[in-house]
């Protein structure tokens, strides 16, 4: 078992895998969104969680989806 850190909550290897698979998906979603010349506010209004990952939400922390959007934005056009 792994333990998080950031709840009560704790994960195995294939649930660490998914959470990896899930943030590789995102970073490749917003590549093609600034690929496309979209700004952050139109790709924050266009994404959603692909069916795949089902029970997972968007996180509240960091700005909610429009924050992690901007972040990644900002990280990818270094």
């Amino acid at each position: 078992m792994i333990i998080t850190g950031h709840s009560n909550t704790t994960m195995t290897p294939a649930d660490l895998k998914e959470y990896a698979d899930f943030n590789n998906d995102f970073v490749t979603w917003v590549q093609g969104e600034i690929k496309a010349g979209k700004t952050v506010d139109q790709a924050a209004m266009e994404y959603k969680i692909p069916d795949k990952y089902k029970g997972y939400t968007v996180s509240t922390f960091f700005g909610g989806i429009k924050g992690n959007i901007e972040t990644a934005y900002k990280e990818l056009k270094k």
